[in-house]
């Protein structure tokens, strides 16, 4: 075979053993040699040597076989069927970086839904109050163009809808859910706290916005009116002393989480409203939950079993290590102790200047927030 002592598999199978063939230096000329003085019949017969060996070894690993005839067709050897089995997997995983919210966090606690909008309230004594769904998008056009215009530039609901006509009168009759509670947050993110005079409009403009009958705007200038003009606290504090450019609207937070119970990632999330009166920063979180329609059912007492119920202290301790930390890096020197305000949950269902209820007051200490945030961070 023309060169075949340069080819790998020429090494392997005749390579010398020994240096008795001379040119033990040079390897490559030492096998050239060699073959040179061995016929095809010492060759084959060298190779089955080989084979012999190898198979005392290792059975069968090795065969020598005739060259196939040219045009005869390769015939694979035949290979035992054998069963596939997965190995078992041993190792571990790490955990992946996550972001976590006060809602996934509240779900994996035992609640099934806790949305920031507040899911809906199922009572079965009250009936739910009238909405314009999208799917109907199409029939209230209709509608439009078919009926006389009526006073608030709504619908006549019990011409369109062939049923009692609502009353409109009241904010316990409005809708619930999340939908609902998107939409009156937005209605107080955007009025002036300061200035009652733009309301009407506003609500008019969610209203439309979130697919509510337009009968429902007075009752929405009078949930403003009675959310900012509510006291607080015992001095007095209302949302009508606080300017517009003392805000800071759906305030986004992310920050590290660290601890192994925490599986490591970053905690994200909005506050409804954080506000500077006097010094002092406040927390202030719209709550939409229909509770009933009493003045006691918006009583304290009712709204610490709220919170507890739906893990709203988890939620508020959030915020508060949230707005120390955002805080901190404004202003390093800040004396958190003397100027941290509180937490109010507002139940705006509830809320009213005469009856002074759906409000939920709490300042954690600092201590509390810094258990918090190291139970988090490890």
């Amino acid at each position: 075979m023309n060169q075949c002592a340069r080819s790998p598999l020429a090494w392997l199978l005749f390579a010398p053993r020994t240096a008795d063939d001379g040119a033990a230096d040079n390897p490559r000329a030492q096998l050239a040699a060699r073959l040179d003085k061995l016929d095809e019949a010492v060759l084959r017969d060298e190779i089955a040597a080989l084979a012999k060996e190898v198979n005392a070894g290792l059975a069968d690993a090795m065969a020598v076989l005739p060259l196939p005839v040219d045009g005869a067709p390769v015939v694979a050897a035949p290979v035992a069927a054998q069963a596939l089995m997965a190995r078992t997997f041993l190792g571990t995983i790490p955990a992946p970086w996550r972001i976590s919210s006060f809602s996934s966090l509240a779900a994996r606690l035992g609640n099934e839904e806790m949305p920031d909008r507040d899911a809906v309230t199922v009572i079965d004594a009250v009936p739910p109050a009238p909405t314009l769904l999208a799917p109907h998008a199409r029939r209230i056009q209709q509608i439009r163009g078919s009926l006389p215009p009526t006073p608030g530039g709504g619908i006549p609901l019990t011409s369109a809808w062939g049923g009692p006509a609502p009353t409109f009168t009241s904010i316990h009759a409005f809708p619930r859910g999340t939908r609902a509670g998107r939409c009156l947050h937005a209605l107080l993110e955007r009025v002036d706290f300061q200035s009652a005079s733009a309301v009407g409009s506003i609500a008019a403009a969610v209203l439309d916005e979130f697919a509510y009958a337009a009968e429902w705007r007075p009752v929405l200038e009078r949930l403003v009116a009675d959310v900012v003009a509510t006291p607080l606290n015992a001095t007095g504090l209302c949302l009508a002393q606080v300017a517009r450019g003392e805000r800071l609207i759906e305030l986004e937070f992310t920050f590290p989480l660290g601890s192994v119970a925490a599986r490591a990632g970053y905690m994200k999330g909005f506050i409804d409203l954080v506000f500077r009166l006097n010094g002092r920063w406040y927390i202030v979180d719209y709550k939409s939950n229909w509770l009933g329609e009493q003045a006691a059912d918006y009583a304290s007492p009712r709204l610490g079993e709220v919170m507890r119920a739906h893990r709203y202290v988890l939620q508020l301790r959030i915020y508060a290590a949230a707005l120390k930390r955002a805080l901190y890096l404004r202003e390093p020197a800040l004396d958190w102790a003397e100027s941290f305000g509180g937490v109010f949950y507002l139940f705006l269902r509830g809320m009213g200047s005469a009856t002074q209820t759906g409000v939920f007051f709490v300042r954690p200490d600092d201590a509390e927030i810094e258990t918090f945030w190291s139970g988090v961070n490890g």
